[in-house]
């Protein structure tokens, strides 16, 4: 709670720095970066394999940018990751929220920004690899809640509630809290469409 905000210029100059401070629900954390020069490939960035869970572990690989919303959003009082299970032996990560049990959201429904007649589909054989670019919506055979929507009203709500009880860290106001989130955010629908992080903030390449 109480690091700097993972912004999209310092996630893009060095992701392993910005992403040091893990979140209490993480277990293990690598990253996967290609065997290339830095400095004639300054912007590369690495995959990141999170392992979690409890009862039962998964692992699942996601780029820097979605790892990072997963760290902010979990900075939050009472939001957290955990693991969950379909019953037919797929695990998942899924966001949770202590005063919202009704409104558990998987993960990559809310990164995918899953609408609520649509259902998220992994690559078939590689179904640990939960990066967007790789994932698809189809349409669902039942109704389900909005993917970013609901989980949103809550993080909003949260943050503000956060920083009116005095508790939020000084450096954070909810304001700026919620604008990186929404960045964060806004370049990852872009990534997904095949976007690299260092075309989506030019900085990156100079600064690093």
């Amino acid at each position: 709670m109480d690091t700097p905000l993972i912004t999209p210029e310092g996630l893009a100059v060095d992701p392993q720095a910005a992403l040091a401070d893990r979140p209490v629900w993480v277990r293990h954390v690598e990253f996967v970066t290609p065997e290339t020069s830095h400095e004639t490939f300054p912007a590369v960035q690495p995959v990141v394999l999170i392992w979690a869970g409890k009862s039962r572990i998964q692992y699942e690989a996601h780029t820097t940018l979605a790892t990072a919303i997963m760290w902010e959003v979990t900075r939050l009082p009472g939001v957290s990751v955990a693991v969950n299970t379909n019953g037919n032996g797929s695990n998942y990560f899924r966001f949770s929220i202590d005063d919202a049990g009704e409104d558990l959201t998987t993960v990559s429904r809310f990164l995918t920004d899953a609408g609520p007649h649509e259902q998220v589909l992994k690559t078939p054989a590689r179904k640990w690899d939960m990066r967007t670019e790789t994932l698809r919506k189809t349409r669902a055979g039942k109704p389900s809640k909005e993917g970013r929507a609901v989980l949103m009203g809550h993080i909003e709500r949260i943050a503000k509630e956060w920083e009116a009880s005095g508790r939020m860290p000084p450096h954070i106001t909810a304001d700026a809290y919620l604008e990186n989130i929404h960045r964060l955010l806004t370049l990852l629908d872009l990534e997904a469409t095949g976007r690299e992080l260092s075309d989506l903030v030019p900085s990156a390449r100079t600064e690093a």
